[in-house]
């Protein structure tokens, strides 16, 4: 007499097999998935691979390849800051509150920043590719973590890290990258002196500092400026400061402080 099989034996295995198959098409879905919203958000997709392009060719730098890395990582950073110029003020007109505007854009300013250090004869210092690189971790951080999530790995160790970096230490980076903007015009100005800097170089750079001070999304290098200035000045006060020391210090800070430009209040925040 044949063996009838219960209905309850044949379930595990029905089931076993419907997990199977689903795990089975998971991992093409998600991949199908990533594509199609890497080519819908096609703008913030290309934003994506020009930061992960600078922060590639900084870590060659950075690992002694050629001065080449160098330039390339300044051009790529040139292409993020044009395309979210872009991204901000997508008509173009030719008129002062056009060109008002445009000065007052963080990626206006980064974009003058690439160019600059491009123009230069030769690598600066190392220095000049931190804000670049930083900016291009933190701002990447966010659509790399989308990408994981659709990808079904938004809990894997990579994504814990990025959203660290993101959440946790995203106000350090800012300060880190106030400070080696503020430290760059110190390197210029001891080139200057060694030959190795055109004279005009501080001038031009201090252009960007200012515009940097002045800017009403990223308060950053206010903070920056005016902690150093409290330091400063705490350390000429100490009673162990020579006079003429702490004389040239406050001398210094008022020169510094009366070619701050003034801050205006944003009109509008987008």
């Amino acid at each position: 007499m044949a063996d009838i099989a219960s209905p309850g034996s044949a379930r595990p295995d029905a089931a076993s097999g419907g997990d199977q198959q689903r795990q089975a098409n998971q991992g093409p879905k998600s991949l199908k998935q990533i594509f199609v919203d890497f080519v819908e958000k096609h703008f913030d997709s290309l934003l994506w691979i020009s930061r992960m392009s600078t922060i590639m060719f900084t870590v060659l730098y950075f690992l002694g390849g050629p001065s080449s890395y160098y330039q390339k990582a300044l051009m790529t950073n040139g292409v993020t800051s044009a395309l979210r110029l872009h991204q901000r003020i997508p008509e173009v007109r030719l008129n002062v509150q056009f060109l008002a505007r445009l000065v007052t854009e963080d990626s206006f300013h980064y974009l003058f920043y690439s160019f600059f250090f491009l123009l230069l004869s030769s690598p600066v210092s190392v220095m000049v590719l931190v804000p670049p690189l930083l900016f291009a971790v933190l701002h990447s951080a966010s659509f790399s973590i989308k990408l994981l999530t659709k990808a079904g790995l938004q809990n894997s160790k990579f994504a814990d890290i990025l959203r660290t970096i993101y959440l946790v230490h995203r106000v350090s980076l800012f300060q880190i990258i106030a400070m080696t903007e503020i430290m760059l015009m110190v390197i210029l100005i001891i080139g200057v002196f060694t030959g190795r800097m055109m004279l005009m170089a501080p001038f031009i750079y201090y252009r960007f500092l200012s515009q940097r001070y002045a800017s009403n999304r990223n308060p950053y290098s206010r903070y920056v400026c005016r902690d150093l200035r409290v330091q400063l000045e705490s350390a000429a006060r100490h009673r162990s400061c020579p006079p003429f020391i702490s004389r040239a210090i406050f001398a210094f800070t008022m020169f510094v402080s009366s070619r701050a430009p003034v801050v205006t209040p944003a009109q509008h925040q987008q």
